[in-house]
């Protein structure tokens, strides 16, 4: 009778436990298994008991505590190195970017037997598989960030969240994280959405634990406490656009301006496609900087491809300006200048530097596998320009040198005179001109 007592009275506190939480669930998702946050708060202690649970196939999941990114503490939980475990960190953001990980809160992984998942990945990573973490952060309903103080209230019926799932494996920038790092970099959100909490009724006073499930069959999570205030795709296109545009202005447009001269004999044409290759890359650079604030590996603008990026942008600028000085001198004193030697070695350079540093930038932003379709675009164009350049010698006609007849030059046609018979403009004052060869039959008129 005793024995009953007290298992009756086990069953009593952690009901009681149990429906000391508030739980969101987001069902609104092309996988099986919804996104699901339940808090229980230890007013005493100050530690946030969390269960959070969300779709193996994206690559991260993620709570913050506050209405906006800015100065809000997030829960963020992906998969640790060998693709089965799970890594909760702690972190914060100053602004519309990636949070950082936040050392002033500490969170440890919560295991018992009633818990769903046990913190791990359970049926794989794929649209069927569901990660799950239950942990305990201490000390965390308050922290400091940018230089201000930020407290939850836990007296607030409507606390408001965020929350935000990260990219799929197919989509852009998906790749799993599988690390075990509390700093692993991650890629823009796929979903992110708002919802409030019910804090006075996810507060108890002392020895709070990890929400259990609330449901009736009480293994599933039900929204208890909590109202989502919506929700939105998006997909950032801007780092699609800054590779695509790169990759034409390096193997299409600059290579084009080039033939253009080579091969057309056209300055005009060669100038004016240069040119816009050059507006190109200035907007693409554009683009890659606004993404690159948005990342804690790349807002510094110290990466390699970064690096290498810039000191390409200053030689397509100086490369510019040394075309422009060598073809006013050369139209004015008709001869060869240092900056056109420069500019006649520095344009390749610089166009097969740019094009090593396009799969660089896919190492760099994790999308290491677009380095092979982006090596047969290149082989392709290469192939439609060596095909280009044959037609185009095939068929144009050959100049013959000055002063020289044309190379069908027949003895008995009648031809102008060569122009190195023409009145030079810059004839020396002992020039001698040569006086006009009279027939024969004039000359024997004059003899006789």
């Amino acid at each position: 009778m005793a024995l009953f007592l007290v298992l009756s009275l086990v069953v009593a506190l952690a009901s009681v436990a149990s429906s000391s939480s508030a739980v969101f669930v987001f069902d609104d998702l092309p996988a099986i298994q919804p996104f699901v946050f339940a808090l229980t708060v230890d007013e005493a202690k100050k530690d946030l008991y969390i269960h959070m649970a969300g779709p193996a196939s994206n690559s991260w999941m993620g709570v913050g505590i506050g209405e906006k990114m800015a100065h809000s503490f997030f829960f963020v939980a992906y998969t640790g190195s060998g693709g089965t475990s799970m890594i909760l960190s702690p972190r914060v953001a100053t602004g519309q970017s990636e949070p950082f990980h936040y050392k002033q809160v500490s969170c440890e992984l919560v295991s018992a037997n009633d818990l769903q998942g046990n913190n791990s990945v359970s049926l794989g990573l794929g649209a069927d598989g569901i990660m799950s973490v239950d942990a305990v952060c201490h000390d965390a309903t308050s922290w400091t960030v940018g230089g201000k103080r930020q407290t939850l209230d836990l007296t607030n019926s409507a606390q408001p969240f965020i929350f935000a799932l990260g990219p799929g494996y197919s989509m852009h920038g998906g790749n799993f994280i599988q690390s075990d790092s509390l700093s692993a970099n991650l890629r823009r959100h796929y979903i992110h959405g708002h919802f409030t909490m019910d804090m006075k009724q996810a507060t108890v006073s002392e020895d709070a634990q990890v929400p259990r499930p609330n449901g009736p069959d009480n293994t599933s999570y039900i929204t208890s406490g909590a109202t989502s205030t919506g929700s939105k795709l998006q997909i950032d296109p801007a780092p699609i656009i800054h590779g695509f545009v790169m990759c034409v202005s390096f193997v299409v447009i600059f290579p084009l301006g080039a033939f253009a001269l080579r091969f057309l004999n056209s300055v005009r044409s060669h100038m004016a496609v240069q040119v816009l290759g050059l507006v190109m890359v200035c907007m693409a650079l554009a683009g890659g900087s606004v993404v690159s604030v948005q990342y804690n590996k790349s807002k510094h603008f110290r990466s390699p491809h970064q690096v290498i990026g810039i000191l390409v942008l200053i030689a397509l600028f100086a490369q510019l300006g040394l075309g422009i000085i060598h073809h006013r001198i050369y139209k004015k004193q008709h001869r060869g200048t240092p900056m056109g030697r420069i500019h006649h070695f520095l344009g390749p350079s610089v166009i097969a530097i740019g094009i090593i540093n396009v799969p660089v930038g896919f190492m760099f932003a994790g999308n290491a596998r677009l380095s092979l379709p982006f090596f047969f675009f290149f082989l392709v164009v290469v192939l439609c320009f060596a095909l280009l350049r044959f037609f185009v010698g095939r068929f144009r006609k050959p100049k013959p040198p000055v002063g020289m007849p044309p190379t069908a030059y027949v003895y008995s046609q009648t031809a102008d005179a060569p122009p190195a018979y023409s009145p030079s403009r810059n004839r020396a004052a002992n020039d001698v001109q040569l006086m006009p060869v009279a027939s024969p039959e004039s000359q024997s008129r004059r003899m006789a």
